[in-house]
């Protein structure tokens, strides 16, 4: 279908420009995609796990260097450790209960700013309990090390473009195990982290490496000069509240740093074989944050799109375009903001 005769106009009004005229797309609620992806991954975890094992021990079994003796230590305690063919299924299971939420929903992107949101909206009460019951219970609750290709990335990015030591808090949202605050803390020793909220099973394990940990940003009072997120940004059942919240907790000319999926190619994404998106409530381009900015008073340090585009994705080509890329149209935008 031609993306123009997907437009409708609603008796809805855009979150952040006010506009009535979205693009829509029925929200995928077939679990057959996220089930097979979850499997691959579980089978591609169990082989890199065994060669991270061989590879380290064998390779640097005979050193005296601090880095290498750090990655034979880490070989023992592998990055992402494989479920338990329990966990694997109950984690399937509650693949279809969360889909539920979804069911007969439509994913609608504002024509004026690119802004998508799931239709009618999921109250953030049937949110909350989902994660709580559903989500993060699947997961095995080991804290994997942070040196990952994402977190590495942001680092050196944010490095680039801000001074590290003029930073003195830093608050993480939706945290989940941390890996970025654990990360960026390795290598700037004066900053201190919050998270709010961690995936439930990491909570204790996080608490020697984070200073609060909170479960509900309303209930936060401190002020941070940063406050950041990976992948969560697109979970939030109100945009305009959170943003509103975020601001709040920044001081004068803190930063907002988040990393989400680019969603700019709306038939690509979302057209008539869509990619899967759940249990994601809100959609972005870098147009989307150009006006999200204009709305709360920030000025834009940077949106930058990483890794290959989803239409490249589907067709296999260009592998070699990773998220430590910087590509056009790549299916990560990050997103560097400073309140004015």
């Amino acid at each position: 279908m031609n993306l123009e005769n997907r437009l409708k106009t609603l008796d809805y009004k855009c979150e952040v420009c006010g506009a009535h005229t979205f693009y829509q797309f029925d929200y995928p609620t077939d679990p057959g995609p996220r089930k097979n992806q979850m499997l691959k991954s579980e089978i591609r975890r169990y082989f890199a796990n065994s060669a991270k094992w061989i590879i380290r021990h064998l390779l640097f079994w005979d050193t005296t260097d601090a880095t290498l003796l750090g990655l034979k230590k880490r070989s023992s305690n592998t990055f992402n450790k494989v479920k338990s063919p329990r966990k694997l299924a109950r984690a399937l299971r509650n693949v279809n209960k969360g889909l539920e939420l979804f069911e007969g929903k439509k994913i609608i992107i504002c024509s004026v700013c690119d802004m998508g949101t799931t239709y009618p909206k999921i109250s953030e009460e049937a949110l909350v309990k989902f994660y709580s019951q559903d989500y993060w219970v699947a997961e095995s609750g080991d804290l994997e090390t942070c040196e990952n290709n994402r977190t590495t990335s942001t680092y050196k990015l944010l490095k680039e473009q801000l001074n590290f030591s003029d930073l003195k808090t830093v608050l993480e949202f939706g945290s989940a195990s941390a890996q970025l605050s654990r990360y960026i803390q390795i290598h700037e020793k004066g900053l201190v982290f919050d998270c709010v909220d961690p995936g439930i099973v990491w909570q204790e394990k996080l608490k020697p490496f984070i200073r609060n940990i909170y479960l509900d940003i309303r209930k936060i009072n401190e002020k941070y000069d940063m406050v950041c997120g990976s992948h969560s940004l697109e979970h939030v059942p109100d945009i305009a509240d959170y943003f509103s919240l975020f601001v709040n907790l920044l001081n004068p000319r803190g930063y907002l740093y988040f990393e989400i999926p680019n969603s700019v190619e709306k038939e690509r994404i979302f057209g008539e074989e869509p990619d899967y998106h759940f249990p994601h409530t809100y959609f972005y381009t870098p147009k989307s944050f150009e006006k999200l900015a204009e709305k709360f008073g920030l000025e834009i340090i940077f949106t930058k799109t990483f890794s290959q585009s989803y239409t490249e994705r589907f067709a296999g080509e260009n592998k070699h375009i990773d998220s430590t890329i910087e590509h056009p149209d790549g299916a990560y935008l990050r997103v560097l903001l400073r309140k004015k």
